[in-house]
């Protein structure tokens, strides 16, 4: 699965109020329906779901029927917490089916454990790797929250696939070594968080009070994208769009504008050196604690 797919579109903003910086509030069918075609024109062809969002499986599912359109298709696996490995393969396949009869499809390109611990039992492995055998995924793998994550997965045997976190901000699997792991084995990454929630797209006088601690790194990224004459989108998306290894970064908007704006910023080089090495700098003064979106309020 060495796919390159510069965008791939996060549709947990379609089907429920997500992310930091995200109006409270589902957004209709009419607007998630122009966001779908926006990315399928502007070729956005690889859709990031699950069934944890809301009625986003379900509107992508009517999407499809409607636009007769056929987008490369991830979506996840809910957490296997109690259920036993004589019963995960009969769970897995039960979950698969039902994502499989809101989109409406058979097969998917992408299958990944929501729980990142449960790809690391060898009865859901055997199970997963049972129903890319049968052609009903073409790859699976975890997605993950931290590096050690990552470790522990190639060990138990490399995955096809990963979603993980990183931004221009959140370079914990850079420093780590994760990324570099994930290429030498051959693992397809994918690179969500990419604006840490919408954080750093965010005015700094906006965050929260609980989240004070983050606004002196957001105003030093903020400031640099000033220096350099880019829009705060460009600079997080470049960024994580030259790391070698990424084959896409998972973006969600809430607006077709946001969607133009990220895929004319997906057709840009690289960063320069000097930059990245800038966002490097700041990056290093946040403590890791801050950087995992779990343990924020």
């Amino acid at each position: 699965m060495n796919a390159r797919l510069p965008l791939t579109l996060g549709t947990a903003t379609l089907g429920m109020a997500y992310g930091v910086a995200n109006p409270r509030e589902i957004p209709t069918t009419d607007t998630a329906f122009a966001i779908l075609d926006r990315a399928w024109e502007t070729g956005v062809t690889c859709l990031d779901t699950a069934p944890a969002y809301g009625e986003a499986e379900r509107r992508i599912g009517e999407w499809m029927r409607l636009r007769n359109a056929g987008p490369a298709l991830v979506t996840k696996l809910p957490s296997l917490a109690g259920v036993s490995d004589g019963d995960a393969g009969a769970a897995i396949r039960k979950a698969l089916e039902g994502s499989f009869r809101a989109l409406g499809v058979t097969r998917v390109y992408g299958y990944l454990t929501h729980d990142a611990t449960d790809y690391l039992r060898p009865a859901v492995r055997q199970a997963l790797a049972a129903l890319s055998h049968e052609g009903k995924i073409e790859g699976y793998g975890p997605s993950v929250y931290v590096a050690d994550e990552v470790f522990a997965a190639i060990d138990a045997g490399s995955p096809d696939l990963i979603q993980l976190p990183v931004s221009a901000l959140d370079q914990r699997m850079i420093v780590s070594g994760a990324l570099e792991a994930c290429e030498k084995a051959g693992v397809t990454m994918f690179a969500r968080s990419v604006f840490l929630q919408g954080l750093l797209l965010m005015p700094p006088a906006r965050i929260s009070a609980k989240l004070a601690d983050l606004v002196p790194a957001v105003d030093a990224f903020q400031e640099l994208a000033r220096k350099t004459e880019m829009n705060p989108q460009s600079l997080a998306l470049r960024f994580v769009r030259g790391l070698s290894g990424v084959a896409s970064a998972v973006v969600g908007v809430y607006s077709t504008q946001q969607l133009d704006e990220l895929a004319t910023a997906a057709a840009e080089p690289p960063l320069q050196p000097a930059i990245a090495n800038a966002l490097g700098s700041i990056a290093g003064q946040i403590p890791e604690p801050l950087l995992d979106p779990r343990h924020w309020p």
